[in-house]
């Protein structure tokens, strides 16, 4: 049977040799620029290629322990690196994470307010002889703001059935606007604010951002990656703890102080592993 065919940055991968991964790097990096995407991976890409050769350890690691579909998966990880796990955005996601409980909290007080302010409007028409023309049904607010905003499939399609099961029932049969709101506002006040990917959530698990956020990711991801290897994570944690350095450090163009060494590796690998 013929043998299934690959991209050719996947098939140069076959002859299992360091150079195959060289020209597998340049492929990749022909086929972003052809193709004119992922404009990050391009500039890892030049990076790795610059500084090919201090990775020697590491190719000889890949073509030793991985076959030829599990050494790109191993590579699409790393490239991807760049995009989904970096120091910036896991400080940035922690800055989004203090920001949306700040806004859980001021939604859930103006909620409470708006109801309070609703209740009163209300009590003080039904116990005077004034009144306001204030919508007081919540489908008189979703036709109105059906209507401002051009929501042309909402009176097109919802909102002629909609009238017509509120026209069945008085309003005393739906919620009212103020328990509506208050619904809101409990919801805003008990919300809780999480990681919606994997990624994310291990690499903002520390207090403060740091390498070790982009190590765990880095392994993470590899999680994702082992497609055609599932013992992935457990062969690259065998790797020397110098050549995923190395790697680590260019990938990330790491440069004085943020640069990782050995010693840490060995410390985050060893918390790394309970946590996986």
């Amino acid at each position: 049977m013929k043998a299934k065919s690959y991209p050719v940055y996947i098939e140069v991968l076959r002859d299992n040799t360091v150079e195959s991964i060289r020209k597998s790097l340049q492929h990749l990096k022909n086929d972003r620029i052809e193709n004119h995407y992922w404009p990050s991976e391009i500039h890892v890409i030049e990076r790795i290629m610059e500084r090919f050769d201090e990775l020697l350890p590491l190719w000889e690691e890949l073509n030793s322990k991985l076959d030829f579909n599990a050494r790109y998966d191993f590579i699409d990880c790393v490239l991807g690196l760049i995009i989904f796990a970096r120091k910036e955005g896991f400080v940035q996601a922690r800055q989004i994470a203090r920001e949306l409980k700040t806004l859980n909290i001021e939604i859930a007080e103006a909620a409470n307010h708006l109801a309070e302010l609703l209740e009163l409007q209300k009590g003080k028409s039904e116990d005077s002889g004034f009144s306001s023309d204030n919508h007081y049904s919540i489908l008189d607010f979703m036709d109105d703001a059906a209507n401002k905003a051009g929501n042309h499939l909402y009176e097109w399609h919802p909102k002629e059935k909609l009238n017509r099961l509120f026209g069945q029932y008085d309003l005393k049969y739906w919620p009212s606007l103020p328990q509506i709101i208050r619904s809101i506002a409990d919801n805003a006040g008990h919300a809780e604010v999480y990681a919606s990917d994997e990624i994310t959530l291990v690499g903002t698990q520390s207090q403060r951002a740091s390498s070790v956020d982009c190590v765990r990711a880095f392994y993470t991801a590899l999680g994702n990656f082992s497609v055609h290897d599932y013992q992935m994570i457990e062969k690259v944690m065998s790797f020397p703890n110098s050549a995923v350095v190395s790697l680590l450090n260019i990938v990330y163009d790491w440069q004085d102080e943020e640069i990782l060494s050995d010693e840490q590796l060995k410390t985050y690998k060893s918390r790394i592993r309970s946590e996986l």
